[in-house]
């Protein structure tokens, strides 16, 4: 897709969901948030969270605890070079964004993050069972804090989206619990994601180019630099505001597909013109990965079949893992590669 520049995007353009009456269990709180939840989801795909109980501080530490890793030297970060469960550190130019047709799919993005997934101990199931994408996070060396304070943060971030499943459910005319069973071992990851000054834009090789999230769910802390731009249902590129106190949240492809089309999974992408470092901390959250998905009952009807086929979450976002992350799949085929070895 040619590049276009984009405009700067009105904070009114992108709804802001107060969830301070919804976490006090006022009166109709539920219903109200609801209402704006289908809207923001329906017709722009991105909304803000405020008041949504998680301290400024603890989110500053986390952007403090990003700077700190991405200012170690690039031999450090590549100890924990990204593995086959998309944990750990990938450097600049080693992803492609292949998965959505917005993107060009020409040149490698330029950003660079550190993953994490949900922090478990040696001794849970799914890690003595070798599940995908279920493992033991992977961390730096000579950061002292690090680790505490970002399972700290992922954890607050994880209880975060628990409390947005009722408020889903009520967007979607469903009982506020019906999304609870998939959730009780959500799959959840989060990245410390850096991008560098781009001096020479040319508008083909981007931060992050043109994409929707493959998942449920993202919800997204930004530092005080723009850069990440999304596209209006007339086709315009615009730079989304940054709103201090917020959490920009977007649907993804997994909840479009469960919705049988009914919410939007916007395209967006990055680019940094700032002159400086910009940092972002995105949180994805996802079902269990055993969940099927499958049409929402009020999402379809005898005028509106259901269009897509049954999938688990973990086919769903095996696909886009192996579309994206050249290293991952590196990874896993020497895994693999191993198993049969030692198996022979």
């Amino acid at each position: 897709m040619p590049y276009t520049a984009a405009g700067v995007l009105a904070e009114d353009e992108i709804p802001i969901l107060d969830l301070g009456p919804y976490l006090a269990n006022e009166q109709d709180a539920l219903d109200r948030l609801g209402r704006q939840l289908y809207r923001a989801s329906t017709e722009v795909g991105f909304y803000y969270l405020k008041n949504h109980g998680i301290a400024q501080s603890l989110i500053d530490q986390t952007f403090r605890e990003a700077k700190r890793f991405h200012a170690l030297p690039l031999e450090e970060k590549r100890k924990i070079k990204v593995d086959q469960n998309k944990i750990g550190y990938f450097e600049p130019e080693s992803t492609i964004t292949r998965h959505s047709n917005l993107a060009n799919g020409a040149k490698p993005n330029l950003y660079a993050a550190f993953c994490m997934r949900r922090e478990l101990p040696p001794d849970d199931p799914d890690i003595l069972a070798g599940v995908p994408y279920r493992a033991l996070n992977r961390w730096p060396e000579n950061l002292p804090g690090f680790r505490e304070n970002m399972v700290a943060f992922s954890e607050a971030m994880e209880a975060l989206g628990k409390r947005l499943l009722p408020i889903l459910a009520q967007a979607l005319n469903l009982r506020p619990d019906f999304f609870d069973k998939d959730f009780e071992k959500p799959l959840v990851n989060m990245q410390l994601n850096y991008y560098p000054h781009q001096p020479n834009f040319d508008g083909a090789q981007f931060g992050l180019a043109p994409h929707t999230d493959r998942g449920f769910i993202t919800m997204l802390c930004q530092a005080q630099i723009p850069g990440l731009e999304i596209r209006t249902a007339d086709g315009r590129w615009v730079v989304a505001p940054i709103l201090p106190g917020h959490i920009l949240v977007n649907t993804g492809d997994l909840l479009r597909h469960w919705t049988n089309d009914v919410f939007l999974s916007t395209p967006h992408r990055v680019t940094n013109l700032s002159g400086d470092e910009r940092l972002s901390i995105p949180f994805f959250y996802k079902p269990d990965l055993n969940t099927l998905i499958e049409c929402i009952p009020t999402c379809q009807s005898p005028e509106r079949p259901a269009k897509y086929p049954p999938v688990t979450v973990l086919e769903f976002y095996d696909w886009f893992v192996k579309q994206n992350y050249p290293e991952v799949v590196a990874a896993q085929s020497k895994q693999k590669a191993q198993h049969l070895a030692a198996n022979e």
